[in-house]
């Protein structure tokens, strides 16, 4: 017909285009600012990684993703940025948003006065998590 379906975008090779179908989840090394537990929610202030904390204002607009190992003070902090996350009894309820509290763990609910409401996470499994970065940051006055 004169068409070349292999060598230009066209709506055949783009819908067939397999690497569409999957995605590599992202991640970012930085230094850790403080002693960082596996699977916290991270803050990078400064270039440097800690633990998201709910009630401290640098943290607010500065959420990067979830430790995947566990750093000491002054050792690279490996965070994972988006995807999904598993932690074998992680004892999470499935189809739940979490938001972040003030040592970098997920919690359910934010209801002290002067702590950022940050949605991080959608729980798939009781064990997984989905990485939201997308949520807008409120303070509960």
């Amino acid at each position: 017909t004169g068409t070349n379906g292999d060598r230009f975008v066209t709506p055949l090779t783009f819908d067939n285009a397999s690497k569409w179908n999957t995605k590599e989840d992202k991640y970012i090394n930085k230094v850790a600012g403080e002693n960082i537990p596996s699977y916290s929610a991270i803050a990078v202030v400064g270039n440097q990684a800690f633990k998201y904390d709910n009630r401290n204002a640098l943290h607010q607009f500065n959420f990067y993703g979830f430790a995947t190992n566990s750093p000491n003070i002054g050792s690279e902090c490996i965070i994972k940025m988006d995807g999904e996350l598993t932690l074998p009894l992680w004892g999470l309820t499935p189809n739940t948003h979490y938001l972040v509290g003030n040592t970098g763990n997920l919690v359910s609910t934010v209801s002290a006065m002067n702590e950022y409401t940050k949605v991080v996470a959608y729980a798939v499994t009781s064990d997984t998590i989905r990485i939201i970065n997308d949520y807008t940051t409120i303070k509960n006055n």
